[in-house]
């Protein structure tokens, strides 16, 4: 299971590299010294990259006037610009008021009419995630297991299931009692994930028969979602007016980071589908209802992870190499979409920059990642071949750059 091991980790990097760009505005924070970031082609048409401005860092700029440009243009928060944006405190003000952005979100969700938005706020109290509080974490989530009992919403059940997933390694109580992964499937037959869940929890028991029909369930289905991949375009709605662009883009990137953080159910099942190539039992069924499953993982899973669990399953499965190869190239390609710009992660996003890109994960996390960076992909005037070879000199030079810094921080 390398390749899936692989591919998880590839996507795993992908999303967190925007809080580690957070991180790294905040380091460059305190330094007055600018450098223009190179220029590069956008592959998906979007607004030239702000290094015309003079490459304004995340939260800071080159000079007076470009400061004061970002301040009126919602970037940087105007009470906190000052002559010396060296000073610590304007530092420490950001983070104080992104602080208190959070907690206006938490609490519009739990406010909010609408039942994902609520499902949310309680999703996000039950692990303390939005609040320095930490208060009635349990709690929450009994109200939030309680809100999806009764709801016939498959993302409002998922969130919950997640969530109790989370605080109860063994047997469920209170309200997380009365859901399980077969609610889901019930709520929700023509998706893969909570069928490939129940083969995975059927497999942890021995339970062979109810593995392979779980498993032939999900070979049926229509479409791979967790549910759990909208977070972003679910607390939208919710979110405080007022907030200036820099304070939503870091009450974004938390949400992102708690996303990245929920767990990933389908492994198993798909982690024992990967054998069904090679067990030499002469189990057709096994692996046709498993090659099914990666062939729909690849065509309509929700997000890159899908895509290349389903590439690394059929490979396992034995597809041709052909049809392996060519799906690897799209799926180099497609990472080269979702980067947007070759571009130098050594040189932090300015401003701009980093909000732009917001926008675009926002779009994915409302339309689905993986049909929408092929949607860009399409009108991006550029082969799948050009694509995948930028984005395979790209992780080569990142890949240099990261190994030589290592070396030069042991020395």
């Amino acid at each position: 299971m390398q390749g899936l091991a692989r591919g998880l980790k590839i996507r795993l990097l992908t999303l967190i590299a925007v809080a580690l760009l957070v991180v790294a505005g905040l380091l460059w924070w305190l330094q007055s010294n600018s450098a223009k970031s190179p220029r590069a082609h956008p592959v998906d048409g979007s607004a030239p990259n702000s290094s015309d401005k003079g490459a304004l860092r995340l939260g800071f700029g080159q000079g007076l006037m470009l400061a004061e440009q970002e301040a009126a243009e919602g970037c940087i928060p105007a009470p906190l610009f000052a002559e010396d944006v060296g000073d610590s405190t304007a530092s420490k003000a950001l983070a104080a008021r992104v602080v208190a952005a959070n907690e206006q979100l938490q609490a519009a969700l739990l406010q909010s009419a609408g039942a994902r938005q609520q499902a949310l706020g309680l999703m996000l109290q039950s692990t303390g995630v939005m609040s320095t509080q930490h208060r009635d974490d349990y709690a929450a989530l009994d109200a939030l297991a309680r809100l999806a009992a009764a709801s016939s919403d498959p993302v409002v059940y998922a969130m919950a299931l997640r969530s109790c997933s989370r605080a109860w390694a063994g047997p469920r109580e209170g309200g997380c009692s009365e859901i399980s992964e077969r609610g889901w499937a019930q709520i929700d037959p023509g998706n893969a994930v909570p069928w490939l869940d129940l083969a995975g929890e059927a497999s942890e028991r021995d339970d062979a028969a109810a593995e392979a029909e779980a498993l032939h369930q999900a070979a049926s289905a229509l479409h791979v979602d967790s549910d759990t991949d909208s977070l972003l375009a679910v607390a939208q709605p919710a979110m405080p007016p007022g907030l200036t662009p820099l304070e939503q883009y870091y009450v974004n990137v938390r949400l992102i980071g708690f996303q990245a953080a929920l767990p990933l159910s389908y492994y198993r099942a798909v982690r024992d589908c990967s054998s069904a190539g090679g067990d030499g039992d002469g189990n057709a069924e096994s692996w046709s209802d498993c090659s099914a499953v990666a062939q729909l993982m690849v065509a309509s899973g929700r997000n890159l992870l899908d895509f290349s669990f389903g590439l690394q399953l059929g490979e396992k499965l034995g597809w041709p190499a052909q049809r392996v190869a060519d799906l690897r190239r799209e799926r180099s390609a497609l990472m080269m979409v979702e980067l947007g710009r070759p571009r130098d992660l050594s040189v932090p996003l300015s401003c701009h920059d980093a909000i732009r890109e917001m926008e675009r994960v926002r779009r994915w996390s409302a339309t689905g990642e993986l049909s929408a960076l092929r949607m860009e992909l399409r009108t991006s005037g550029l082969s799948v071949e050009e694509l995948a070879t930028q984005y395979e000199q790209w992780e080569a030079s990142a890949s240099s750059k990261v190994r030589a810094a290592a070396q030069q921080a042991t020395q």
